[in-house]
């Protein structure tokens, strides 16, 4: 993983994977989210290594995925929300996902700082 010490969440990125006007300046850090709250990923940040970037979409963090937030901290451990990975279901609360699989992923605070997330509506 890479060893970039860069802590602070970034609520408006100009390099994201998403769609033009997807995260209109809404998306935060993973990082920043409490236990218990819901996301949508938007992108992980160029700044990632691209080796690290890979890593995090295989494992199921790629834009449009949900996300809750089950630990956060270090490390930082999500669970990845299956059944709603376009993006007309992007950002609406999670109840829609009822029944759905889902899978616990654990991440260092330092790759998951680079994996921004937009808030419900």
């Amino acid at each position: 993983m890479s060893n970039n010490s860069n802590n602070a969440a970034t609520p408006n990125h100009t390099n994201c994977d998403c769609p033009p006007g997807h995260c209109q300046q809404k998306s935060v850090a993973l990082t920043s989210l409490r236990e218990g709250q819901t996301a949508v990923v938007c992108a992980a940040m160029t700044s990632m290594p691209t080796d690290d970037a890979a890593y995090v979409r295989a494992l199921g963090l790629r834009p449009s995925a949900h996300v809750r937030v089950c630990r956060a901290g270090q490390p930082c451990i999500v669970e990845v929300l299956s059944g709603a990975s376009d993006d007309s279901a992007c950002c609406q609360d999670d109840a829609s996902l009822a029944g759905s699989c889902s899978c616990r992923i654990g991440l260092s605070r330092e790759l998951a700082q680079h994996v921004m997330v937009e808030l419900p509506r």
